[in-house]
């Protein structure tokens, strides 16, 4: 046994909608009685215990898919990894699985993995080694990678006006931003954002930065990469939490549409009578279910599983 000793180990990135800034829809519900309370320990009308549920919402897959695509995007674009050597896997619950087949990955020490992660995640980013640098009140335009990307972050923010939502900014620097927008917005390409670094001092257009950063970032789980010795979900295995399946998704044009809710569903169409507590209304199959509270309803069995499996439902053994 003392001779045991790791040769070599997948690389794997692991996004979870759970770790992404989106609304979640949390679900109290009387195993009792089926009534829905917004929150609480115990229900109202019977006192039974409250259940509290995470729904998996098509918001919450879709921000999944969407840094998923950024992911795949970076290690193709800045590592040079072909798209043909990252597999990417619906993980049956919340998110995603992206494992690079590339051979001398497996090699890779736990620190080289590490590193990839600070990489994606811009842990300890020097925006000035990426080109974003400030020359009096000219800010110059960074090239490609990271440098570019927030680059293309502050653009956006400005487009959308994502600005006005933040507290650093006052209403006048707000104004000065809106007055401008246009021609702040005709500068990029040419002069970078010198007009907006007039609008603000150096400390609020850092925070701005910052603010690019954080949405240009992937938001993986750093210690699954990182962790040589982390077991994966098989592909073709169903989720204990949720009932779906870990269903390999083709390519990265695929990922862009697809929905776990029809290619991840277990292969069981029958109906089958469950007894359900409550179920918000939801599509799987193609289908519209729901919504349901204390009833008995016939169900296909790859849908009823999904809300057995999330706690909401039991099947009738009547």
């Amino acid at each position: 046994m003392d001779r045991k000793n790791l040769v070599e180990a997948d690389l794997i990135f692991d996004i979870d909608a759970d770790h992404l800034e989106v609304e979640k829809e949390e679900i109290f519900v009387c195993t009792r009685c089926g009534v829905k309370e917004s929150s609480g320990d115990r229900c109202d009308d019977c006192g039974g215990e409250l259940r509290k549920i995470t729904w998996i919402t098509p918001t919450m897959l879709k921000k999944a898919s969407e840094e998923t695509y950024k992911l795949v995007e970076i290690l193709s674009n800045d590592f040079g990894i072909p798209y043909n050597e990252l597999e990417i896997y619906f993980s049956g619950h919340r998110g995603y699985h992206v494992r690079v087949t590339t051979e001398w990955v497996r090699k890779m020490t736990q620190p080289e993995r590490k590193e990839i992660v600070d990489y994606l995640i811009c842990r300890g980013i020097d925006v000035e080694r990426h080109g974003i640098k400030f020359r009096g009140d000219i800010f110059q335009d960074p090239g490609g990678g990271w440098g570019r990307r927030i680059f293309n972050g502050l653009k956006r923010i400005i487009e959308i006006g994502e600005y006005r939502n933040f507290d650093f900014l006052s209403d006048n620097d707000k104004k000065r931003i809106e007055i401008n927008k246009e021609r702040i917005l005709m500068e990029i390409g040419e002069k970078g954002f010198s007009l907006l670094r007039k609008c603000l001092d150096r400390g609020k257009f850092m925070k701005i930065i910052e603010k690019s950063i954080e949405v240009s970032r992937v938001h993986l789980d750093p210690v699954v990469t990182q962790d040589m010795h982390r077991l994966f979900r098989l592909p073709g295995s169903v989720h204990g939490k949720i009932g779906l399946i870990k269903v390999r998704v083709k390519d990265v044009d695929e990922l862009r549409s697809f929905d776990p809710f029809e290619w991840a569903l277990l292969p069981f169409r029958e109906e089958g009578k469950f007894r359900v507590y409550y179920s918000p209304r939801f599509n799987a199959g193609g289908d519209t279910y729901g919504p349901y509270q204390n009833e008995v309803v016939s169900l296909p069995i790859c849908v009823g599983t999904i809300l057995v499996f999330k706690g909401l439902a039991e099947v009738e053994r009547k």
